[in-house]
Order: C-alpha cells, then structure tokens, then sequence
C-alpha cells in the first residue's frame, strides 16, 4: 500500500507517521493530526509510487518526472 511509503516518507522529515486504514496520524514535534484520504486521492498516490518515471529528492524536497519538477 503506497500509503505506508507515503508515511515513510513523512518520517524521514522527521515525523511519526502512523497508517490506519486510509487515514494517516502525524507527530510532529508538538503537533498531532491526521490526513482522511478518499479513494481518489489514495489511487493517485498509488500511481505515482508505482510511477518509475518520477524521482523524489528528500534533501532538496522536489519530485522530478521526464517532463517537470515539483518543489
């Protein structure tokens, strides 16, 4: 499930991130919340882990495909 790699990802920016169902649970540092996705946005983050075009860089925080950047 690419929610378990998106909240990997969340942890390696230094939170706690915890997946339950289609809801992930955030620390960081003094603050607690949570992110409810739907099944779309759920699909759309499965597609873009699966996705080999795209490269995320952590250290510069941006995410490049062949034909754009993200910051």
């Amino acid at each position: 499930m690419s929610l378990v790699k998106f909240a990997a990802d969340l942890e390696r920016y230094g939170c706690q991130a915890v997946v339950n169902d289609s809801v992930v649970n955030i620390d960081f540092e003094e603050l607690q919340f949570y992110i409810e996705f739907d099944e779309n946005w759920i699909k759309i983050i499965n597609k873009v882990y699966r996705a080999k075009q795209y490269e995320l860089n952590h250290e510069s925080k941006f995410q490049v495909s062949n034909s754009n950047i993200e910051f």
